[in-house]
């Protein structure tokens, strides 16, 4: 419960500040100037350890692609990159508050009353929903970027479109808690029979 409520409240207090703070810093002042942006991606690359992108928008520097970490970085003044990338910082963090309310609620009435409850239930499954949507997401994500880039960079040959292990490991972790989730409702109902036979 503890970890729970200070991840709570300091998820909150960095959306907040990132909402209040940092976004109207980084579009009304010149403070993007001093940031290095950077892609993650699978690249496909020559025979040398990074390789460097003519960019064909004035408003976004030359690129570089350093293969050792597969990375694309570049400097920026765009304010649209900004406000997408912000769109995707806040949708991350919205889906990160979401399976911590329901986490909360779960173990809130822990150990008061008895964890097999049709709340928890619908609590366990919605965690699990979130987190299939989460790897979804960041598929998607990774899909819109790519586009966006490939606008201002000439990409072909370089960027390609995957999905990470770590989307992977997204989905079958969501996948497993929406089998617990239905092992918990089975579990629901024996108690309920065996209260009934009581």
């Amino acid at each position: 419960k503890v970890i729970l409520n200070i991840s709570w409240y300091f998820i909150i207090i960095a959306s907040a500040l990132y909402i209040f703070l940092f976004i109207p810093l980084t579009i009304f002042t010149d403070i993007e100037k001093d940031y290095t942006n950077h892609v993650m991606g699978s690249f496909s690359h020559n025979t040398s350890m990074q390789d460097s992108l003519k960019s064909i928008d004035p408003t976004f520097g030359d690129a570089v692609i350093k293969h050792d970490v597969s990375v694309m970085h570049f400097q920026t003044e765009n304010v649209s990159y900004y406000l997408f990338s912000g769109g995707v910082f806040l949708l991350a963090m919205t889906l990160i508050i979401l399976i911590i309310y329901h986490l909360r609620k779960i173990f809130s009435q822990l150990p008061h009353t008895s964890p097999f409850t049709y709340q928890n239930y619908k609590s366990i499954r919605v965690i699990g929903f979130l987190i299939i949507i989460k790897a979804v997401a960041d598929w998607f994500v990774n899909v819109c970027m790519t586009t966006y880039i490939a606008s201002k960079y000439d990409i072909s040959g370089h960027l390609e479109i995957t999905l990470s292990a770590e989307g992977v490991g997204f989905l079958l972790l969501g996948l497993i808690i929406l089998a617990i989730a239905e092992i918990f409702n089975h579990g629901i109902k024996l108690k309920e029979e065996q209260d009934l036979t009581v």
